[in-house]
């Protein structure tokens, strides 16, 4: 994804029971921007503000370019990475997965493996996949906290709405000006990327 101040940046202000229908563009991915050579520890508290104790309570599995990572500390992001969240997954497959697990060595050749590369630097676009569990809490934090969609993908989505999410959509900003929250499903974004921003009414 490749977004810039130019392109378009779309907030809505919805109904908090609306915000699960956005878990779909959160279980396909979707971009924030991050100091490119952070940790994975570093970006998921500082960038998405998550505690440690959550950290160690609830995200489970944490996969870094389709690699399972058992040390947050020693795995880097960079752009392009992809980065996706799960919380605990059942079964014997969910034991092998989960970050530090006593099984771990049942999956070595999909383990995350790297030495930092100190040339890291400037701006990364992070993709961010959230699953299961992770959806209720994360999913209102990315989204309040604004994140990068693909235009194809964003155009899709508010095309095939309902009127009851249009109804639960209370109020929208295009590029900063007042639009209607509606007027969004007749856009044309597919050659580009779109900011997303999605905060509940007070």
């Amino acid at each position: 994804m490749n977004g810039n101040e130019q392109s378009p940046h779309i907030h809505l202000i919805v109904q908090a029971s609306l915000l699960s229908s956005f878990h779909p563009l959160l279980q396909g991915g979707v971009s924030l921007e991050a100091r490119s050579g952070m940790s994975a520890k570093e970006f998921l508290t500082h960038e998405l503000g998550l505690t440690q104790e959550y950290l160690d309570t609830v995200v489970q599995t944490v996969f870094l370019d389709g690699k399972a990572v058992d040390d947050l500390g020693s795995a880097f992001i960079r752009d392009g990475t992809i980065m996706a969240l799960s919380a605990a997954m059942p079964g014997l497959l969910g034991a092998t997965l989960r970050r530090g697990s006593f099984y771990a060595a049942m999956r070595k050749e999909i383990s995350y493996r790297e030495v930092r590369n100190a040339d890291d630097k400037g701006t990364a676009r992070v993709t961010v996949k959230i699953f299961n569990l992770l959806l209720g809490d994360l999913g209102r934090v990315l989204l309040e906290k604004g994140i990068w969609i693909r235009g194809e993908d964003l155009q899709y989505f508010f095309r095939n709405r309902n009127e009851k999410f249009w109804a639960g959509c209370v109020g929208a900003l295009l590029n900063g000006k007042q639009a209607d929250p509606t007027s969004l499903s007749g856009m044309d974004w597919k050659e580009e990327d779109v900011s997303l921003r999605v905060t509940v009414e007070s």
